[in-house]
């Protein structure tokens, strides 16, 4: 197959291969040139395209050698997607076993077709390999795939159309993403009563369209008709019941909130649903997704430090290793000292619960978190090495969801082991990773994926509980 492409990497030289040429008489094949920001997503992409001809630009090989050794996680997903290139090229040309073809391209080194001025990048010579096969194939649909918005921008300029990598994204729109809760007005109060005295409601005594359409475990709130009266449940679809969740001020009346935490309590109905998720042991996957300040990850660290000894042998948090603004370089220091400023959000959430704890009214000052922490059997670790391991008995929380890719969230998922719960936080609002955004980053996938399992819960967490002014720049901003 190699011996027919006679393509030499000259600018403007036709591909003269029989077989693509043949391929690309089919009147319903598209080439799709790809660029590198693709694969560095999702390195399963190359099969995932259907019956087209794929086009990897050489420039793309290039790229992905220089980012094999890059911190930050990415030099492991470069060299995933050089070891998959590998596993299928024996040649320059190969048929794909979904029908495609792919090819790997070497022209468009001089930047022909594009504008004056325009720099000797990678980027723009890809957007340079896509003119020559428009130029080529006139009649045929060549699109440029790519998750980068400036590229798509300028592949577009030059009259390239252009398309973002759409093959794991659930929604079109983070508007439509799962809300996990649910308002349902009733006019018969004994329905209530009825709650509160049994601490459940079987699903049969409402009116048959009030759940339908409701998702196993999704929150509700029962709002009594023409007045402030309400109750928070959450509904099991399996056994065909709503299960009763405290209210706010419910946790103020009893004593037990306080026996290992300090002041930290849910203080909105959402908070309440998702304390009651987060203590559900029948739940062992949960994401709880909503703006900075709405008390995502300290939620999930008071409820895994309630449980802990208990239900849960160690506490596990996990957080991606991504910056704000320009990076700061290598950090010296041990592994642990080069994570400490990623550790700082969660150590300042583990001080706010502990600080009225008995072990710290006995003498261990809050000075001492490092090894305090490490006494009570919790972790906080980077996610880059997580590969491999399988974490049983565990609490485990992967915070700042909303940075890491959905291949990522596969990945941590199955390294829960028996008797653990995973818990995921995020804000898809604050994406640092540069190749996601809303609709294709982690914990999106992870919600739309699992939506309805019964192993599964579910809410978005709405309003900001941290200061008037955080909740102020979150809606405002």
């Amino acid at each position: 197959m190699g011996n027919k492409n006679k393509q030499n990497g000259k600018n403007g030289e036709e591909i003269s291969s029989k077989e693509v040429k043949v391929f690309l008489s089919q009147d319903d094949v598209k080439i799709l040139v790809l660029d590198t920001s693709v694969p560095m997503h999702d390195p399963r992409c190359f099969s995932k395209f259907g019956k087209n001809l794929l086009i990897i630009p050489i420039w793309q090989l290039e790229e992905l050698d220089g980012l094999k050794k890059s911190p930050n996680g990415r030099g492991a997903i470069a060299r995933e997607c050089i070891n998959r290139l590998d596993q299928v090229f024996n040649s320059s040309l190969i048929k794909l076993e979904n029908g495609g073809m792919m090819l790997i391209d070497t022209r468009g080194g001089n930047l022909e077709g594009l504008p004056v001025g325009m720099k000797e990048n990678n980027d723009n010579r890809i957007v340079s390999l896509s003119t020559i096969w428009k130029r080529q194939y006139p009649s045929k649909k060549v699109v440029l795939v790519s998750r980068d918005v400036n590229l798509r921008a300028k592949a577009r300029g030059c009259k390239i159309e252009a398309q973002d990598y759409k093959n794991d994204k659930r929604l079109n729109s983070i508007s439509d993403l799962y809300h996990g809760f649910a308002v349902i007005k009733i006019n018969d109060q004994t329905l209530l009563s009825k709650l509160y005295q049994n601490g459940s409601l079987d699903a049969d005594r409402l009116r048959s369209d009030e759940s339908l359409g409701l998702l196993e475990n999704q929150c509700c709130k029962f709002l009594f008709a023409g007045t402030d009266k309400y109750a928070l449940a959450v509904y099991k679809k399996s056994a065909e019941e709503f299960v009763l969740a405290k209210k706010p001020q419910d946790f103020l009346k009893g004593k037990e909130v306080h026996k290992n935490g300090g002041d930290v309590i849910p203080r909105n109905d959402e908070q309440a649903l998702a304390f009651h998720l987060l203590m559900d042991p029948g739940i062992k996957l949960l994401t709880l997704e909503g703006s900075a300040g709405t008390g995502k990850t300290l939620l999930a660290l008071k409820a895994a430090y309630d449980q802990l000894g208990k239900r849960y042998e160690q506490i596990v948090i996990y957080r991606p290793n991504y910056e704000i603004g320009q990076p700061l370089g290598f950090l010296p220091g041990s592994l642990s000292e080069k994570f400490d400023p990623w550790k700082r959000p969660i150590v300042e959430n583990l001080k706010l619960i502990m600080k009225n704890t008995k072990q710290v009214k006995d003498g261990i000052g809050l000075d001492a978190m490092d090894d305090f922490i490490k006494d009570c059997s919790i972790s906080i670790e980077p996610i880059n090495f997580i590969r491999g391991a399988t974490i049983n008995n565990a609490y485990i929380i992967f915070d700042e969801g909303q940075n890491i890719r959905p291949e990522d969230a596969r990945t941590l998922i199955t390294r829960a082991g028996e008797g653990s719960k995973v818990v995921f936080t995020g804000d898809t609002s604050q994406i640092d990773n540069e190749y996601l955004d809303a609709t294709s980053c982690g914990i999106t996938a992870v919600i739309e994926a699992f939506k309805g399992d019964e192993d599964f819960g579910h809410i978005i967490l709405k309003k900001g509980e941290r200061s008037r002014l955080a909740e102020k720049a979150a809606r405002l901003m």
